[in-house]
Formats: C-alpha cells, structure tokens, sequence
C-alpha cells in the first residue's frame, strides 16, 4: 500500500470518529460506507469514502443516498465532493475563473481533510 492509500484510508477513519463519536454509530456509518461496490482498489475506496463523508457530514440518509450514487458513478460523487463551487459554476465557465474555482476548491477541500473535527 502507497503512504497516500494509508494517509486516505485514517482520514477515513479519522473522519468516522469526529462525525459519530458514538461507538455503534461510527460502525453502522462505516457498514454503510463498505456497502460502495464501484471499485476495489483500496485508495479508490478511501478517496470514495473520503468524498461521500464530506458530502454527507453526520446525515446517516444522505450517507446511504451518497454510497449509493457512487456506486452509480463514483465520478460524481468524486467531483461534488473534491469541486463543488466548480460544480455548480457549470461547464460553461472562462478559464481564468475555473481555475480560480478549482484552487479554491482544492484549499477548502484540504482544509477539510486536515480539520481535527469534520
């Protein structure tokens, strides 16, 4: 396993902790984050995992409605999740201002990772 693949798979888990502190919660949140099926490479799934957390936040339903798109097109969930304001901007969108909304997006999206709560 790469130190990428190792670094996704404890924000996974780090992420779990800080939306469900309760033990039972944290188990059923992971029962239905193993429930992805769109791919098996482990960082994938972590990264997966990763998109639909930030998505989802500690809304058990939106966490179901989330696995189950991303085993539709993970792609999506993958893009809503890492480029949301990019998301929304649409495809029709100057360059200059896609890439400011994509570096925008990517600094939010690492700030998130590296938040100690979610």
């Amino acid at each position: 396993m790469t130190h990428r693949t190792v670094s996704r798979i404890a924000a996974v888990s780090a992420k779990l902790a800080a939306l469900y502190p309760e033990l039972a919660e944290r188990q059923a949140a992971q029962a239905i984050l193993d429930g992805f099926t769109g791919d098996s490479l482990p960082d994938t799934r972590a990264r997966v995992a990763l998109a639909i957390l930030k998505i989802a936040g500690a809304d058990r339903q939106q966490l179901e409605n989330w696995t189950s798109a991303a085993n539709a097109d993970y792609r999506d969930v993958l893009a809503w999740a890492e480029y949301p304001r990019l998301m929304q901007a649409g495809a029709r969108i100057d360059p200059r201002r896609r890439q400011q909304l994509a570096a925008e997006d990517e600094r939010a999206y690492a700030a998130w990772l590296g938040a100690a709560d979610a």
